[in-house]
């Protein structure tokens, strides 16, 4: 089998637009957060925001963070899923960018939503779906 060439994806999903730029945080236990583009573009300085959409794919559960000597501390929440870039020609046409994953929930700090406000006011039991296609 050969390297796959070309291809397109159609979905239904929640996209949100991205108001900060490409960066990346560690957080309180020293998990990765923000943005990994697919080029490494991550590992530069902060990318500026310029258009790029969030598709949301999937949330994780808050968990307690087990270390030894470590107590009472819970990873927050996350919200999972790909950053697109518009496509110059084709209306709801992304080009897939990278991932990223964003906290939320109760055991955010401020800091996470200053940091990652885009899914700061999301409702998990009532949100929009938008048909995309992903080339």
């Amino acid at each position: 089998m050969g390297p796959l060439l070309s291809g397109y994806v159609k979905l239904s999903a929640h996209l949100r637009p991205m108001r900060t730029g490409i960066k990346q945080l560690s957080n309180c236990c020293g998990f990765r957060l923000g943005e990994m583009c697919d080029d490494g573009c991550h590992t530069k300085p902060q990318i500026p925001a310029k258009g790029f959409l969030l598709l949301l794919l999937r949330s994780e559960r808050a968990v307690p963070f087990r270390s030894p000597g470590v107590q009472n501390v819970m990873v927050p929440a996350l919200f999972v899923g790909l950053v697109l870039e518009p496509h110059a020609s084709e209306p709801n046409t992304f080009r897939r960018f990278g991932v990223f994953k964003h906290p939320w929930g109760e055991y955010s700090t401020p800091e996470d939503l200053t940091a990652f406000p885009e899914f700061a006011d999301f409702d998990v039991n009532n949100f929009e779906r938008q048909e995309v296609t992903i080339i």
